[in-house]
């Protein structure tokens, strides 16, 4: 129990001193979506925070021009334009060696098109342009099986992480 009472302190604090990241991730989202016009709003005295649009007068159009949208795409686009290169360093300059590394770099490029790889790393940049970080999270899942050999079990898989769930 006390061990999990370190860990929750530990949680409670990285969940504390990320506020006002958080805050303005929010804030970039709401301006992504083309809400120009959102206030914080507290909900709480020392609690979260809540984002609204305040009513206008009646006499005040809200245009919307949404500028933010455009550059976060042409940034995504720009950042997933090339296909990301994997270099494999031989150890030796043995024959075994040197056909390893050309192995090594034939299984990325096998991955890449089976795990769809370019769709996970647009996501991971669109978090990295709209918050300031974004994460690719690849992993051992036991219990699936290989799509071009049913036989064998378990499989590589590779997820965007948003930034609202990483705690450092």
């Amino acid at each position: 129990t006390r061990l999990a009472a370190v860990g929750m302190s530990w949680f409670h604090k990285c969940q504390s001193d990320r506020t006002m990241q958080e805050r303005q991730w929010h804030l970039n989202l709401a301006f992504f979506n083309g809400n120009q016009h959102v206030q914080f709003r507290r909900t709480t005295q020392n609690g979260p925070f809540d984002l609204y649009t305040p009513p206008a007068p009646y006499y005040r159009v809200r245009i919307v021009i949404n500028k933010v949208r455009q550059i976060i795409r042409k940034e995504v686009a720009r950042l997933t334009a090339q296909k990301p290169n994997a270099f494999v360093v031989p150890a030796s300059t043995e024959d075994a060696d040197v056909f390893a590394a050309q192995a090594g770099e034939q299984i990325w490029d096998s991955l890449w098109r089976e795990k769809k790889f370019n769709k996970v790393l647009r996501e991971a940049v669109f978090w990295q342009a709209v918050c300031g970080n974004g994460f690719i999270k690849t992993y051992w899942d036991a219990t699936k099986t290989d799509i071009n050999d049913p036989d064998v079990k378990g499989d590589i898989c590779m997820e965007n992480i948003t930034p609202f769930h990483i705690f450092i």
